[in-house]
């Protein structure tokens, strides 16, 4: 999905995340109450399409405040560790 992003905006792969990570996502997420159950529902459409990798799946990424503070709500709120926040970002996305 980060993939997908970086795509069609031709842009980094931070740049893609911060991008994404925003308060219309994060108000969705929480308005729709899914966010628990998106990832097993969603996170893998389409299980035969062939995916790009991220060359280096170990990054930093810097966000402000009020997307740090989004991924810190949606931990909180479906008890899940920051990654699969991120990963539910993009899935509403």
């Amino acid at each position: 999905m980060i993939r997908i992003v970086m795509q069609e905006k031709n842009i980094s792969l931070n740049e893609a995340i911060s991008y994404s990570v925003n308060q219309n996502i994060y108000k969705r997420i929480i308005d729709t109450g899914w966010g628990e159950i998106a990832l097993s529902l969603w996170g893998h459409g389409g299980p035969a399409r062939r995916r790009k990798k991220i060359s280096d799946p170990q990054i930093e990424i810097d966000l402000d405040e009020s997307r740090l503070n989004a991924v810190y709500e949606i931990e909180k709120l479906y008890k899940i560790d920051a990654e699969t926040a991120i990963y539910s970002i993009f899935i509403f996305r």
